[in-house]
C-alpha cells in the first residue's frame, strides 16, 4: 500500500521489472526478453483492472508480490526449480489473472446471462476473459517483451499462463490440490521429488509443472490470508465491500446471494475462518511440502485465525469500518465504500 503511494501507476511495470532481474531470468533467457517493453505491459494490463474494492491492480501487484516469493524461496536450494519459461509465465499470469474483472463473481454473470457468460459457455468466464485479454495486451507490439523468445518457447508460455489464470477459479480448488498430493505422496514413495527437468522438460515433467503452476498461482491469489494481520485485515475488508455489493445486487434482481455475500446475515470471521482453515491453510501446506521456506505463511494464517476469533462478536459495519493503528492513513487506498463495481453487463468483447 505504502508502495502505490509512491509509485502510483507504476508500481506494477516496477514489481515486474525487478521480479524479473532478481530471479535472473533476464539472464537465464539471454537475449529472448526485450526488458524495455515490459513497463508497456505492466502499464497496458493496470488500466484494464477496474477501480473495485478488491480485484483492482494492487491485488495484481499483492499476487505477484506472492508468486515473486514464491519463486525465489524455490531458488533457496530446496526441491526442484521450475524452467525459466515457466517461472517467466508464473509471473505474467500473476499480473493478469484478474485484469478486467468486473468485482462480481461467475455465478451471478452465468445467472443473469451477461455476455462474458454467453461467450465461454458459463465455463470459467471470469478466469477465461482474464487469460484472454492477459494474452491479447502481451501480444500488442509495444508490450510484447517476449516478442523475441522462440514460437516454441512462447507456445509453451502462453500454454502455462492459460491453464494457471483457469485454475484460479475456487470451484477447481479440491481437484488441482488433491492431483498435487497423490503426486507428492507418490514422489516421496519412489524417494525422490516432484521433477520438473530442465530448458526441455518430457512429458511427465511438463505436467508436473502445469499441475505445480495451477496450485502455485491459485495459493498466491488467495495468499493475502498469509500476510501480516493489519495486511490481511485491509484486503479482506475490501473483498467483503465486493461481496456485499454484489449481493446487494443480487437481491434487486430477485436472486438469492450466497451467505457470505449477504451483509445481513453474513459472519464474516466465521466465514473467513473456515475459508483460510479449509481452502488456504491446507493448499499452502502443500506447497510447503515442497519448499519449507513456505511454511511460515502458513503459520501466519493461523494466527490470522486467531485474530479473526476475537472479533466473531463484532458487528459487520464495526469490522468493515476496522482502523489500522500500525498502517498509516496515508498509505492506504482510499475507502473500498467510495468505489462501486460496475455495471454487470461485461464488454461483448472482453479484448476491447
Amino acid at each position: 500500500f505504502a508502495l502505490r503511494m509512491i509509485f502510483g501507476e507504476r508500481l506494477l511495470g516496477l514489481m515486474l521489472r525487478e521480479a524479473i532481474h532478481a530471479l535472473g531470468l533476464h539472464r537465464a533467457l539471454p537475449a529472448q526478453l526485450v526488458m524495455e517493453a515490459v513497463p508497456s505491459f505492466a502499464d497496458a494490463v493496470g488500466a484494464r483492472y477496474m477501480a473495485v474494492p478488491y480485484h483492482n491492480v494492487l491485488h495484481s501487484c499483492d499476487v505477484l508480490q506472492s508468486a515473486f516469493y514464491m519463486l525465489w524461496s524455490m531458488q533457496q536450494g530446496e526441491g526442484q526449480q521450475l524452467p525459466p519459461v515457466a517461472r517467466l509465465a508464473f509471473l505474467i499470469a500473476a499480473v493478469v489473472h484478474d485484469v478486467g474483472h468486473p468485482g462480481v463473481n461467475n455465478n451471478i454473470l452465468n445467472s443473469m446471462l451477461a455476455p462474458i457468460a454467453l461467450i465461454y459457455n458459463d465455463q470459467h468466464p471470469l478466469e477465461s476473459m482474464h487469460a484472454s485479454l492477459g494474452v491479447q495486451l502481451l501480444l500488442h507490439p509495444p508490450n510484447n517483451f517476449c516478442a523475441k523468445l522462440p514460437a516454441s518457447r512462447f507456445r509453451q508460455l502462453r500454454a502455462w499462463l492459460i491453464e494457471s489464470v483457469l485454475a484460479t477459479d475456487v470451484s477447481q480448488h479440491f481437484e488441482h490440490l488433491e492431483h498435487l498430493n497423490l503426486k507428492i505422496s507418490k514422489a516421496q514413495a519412489q524417494k525422490g521429488g516432484m521433477s520438473f527437468g530442465g530448458d526441455e522438460p518430457d512429458a511427465d515433467q511438463l505436467d508436473n509443472i502445469s499441475l505445480f503452476l495451477k496450485n502455485a498461482l491459485h495459493a498466491s491469489d488467495i495468499g493475502s490470508t498469509g500476510k501480516s494481520w493489519p495486511l490481511y485485515l485491509t484486503w479482506m475488508q475490501r473483498v467483503f465491500e465486493e461481496f456485499f455489493a454484489q449481493g446487494d445486487r443480487e437481491k434487486q434482481q430477485h436472486l438469492e446471494p450466497a451467505p457470505h455475500m449477504d451483509r445481513k446475515v453474513a459472519s464474516i470471521p466465521k466465514a473467513q475462518q473456515g475459508f483460510i482453515n479449509y481452502l488456504c491453510v491446507p493448499l499452502w501446506a502443500t506447497l510447503a511440502e515442497l519448499y519449507p521456506h513456505l511454511n511460515f505463511v502458513v503459520e501466519q494464517m493461523k494466527d490470522n485465525v486467531v485474530m479473526l476469533q476475537a472479533l466473531e462478536g463484532e458487528q459487520t459495519e464495526a469490522i468493515l469500518s476496522l482502523a489500522l493503528p500500525t498502517l498509516p492513513a496515508a498509505t492506504r487506498l482510499p475507502s473500498p465504500k467510495a468505489a462501486r463495481p460496475p455495471a454487470v453487463q461485461t464488454p461483448t468483447d472482453p479484448g476491447t
